[in-house]
């Protein structure tokens, strides 16, 4: 049997250009059920366009603006 380790990463922290797929969400459950609306669910693969404040993503046919605060709360495995 064999064992696959990830290290999950903020997404604040991933770089422009990077692709990357949502894991889990870790904010507050007010904030977790917007990022859901928008679309920011596990599974979810998005790019980021850019990195900072705000932070710029593609995801799918969409382009999403956040808070560096908010996407902390965003964790990602990194592809």
């Amino acid at each position: 049997m064999s064992v696959k380790l990830t290290t999950l990463l903020p997404l604040a922290t991933v770089d422009r250009g990077e692709t990357a797929t949502i894991e889990c969400l870790t904010a507050s459950a007010v904030l977790r059920a917007r990022l859901e609306e928008l679309g920011l669910v596990p599974g979810a693969r998005l790019r980021v366009v850019k990195s900072g404040s705000p932070c710029i993503l593609d995801l799918g046919t969409s382009r999403l603006a956040l808070r560096v605060e908010d996407v902390d709360s965003i964790l990602v495995n990194v592809s």
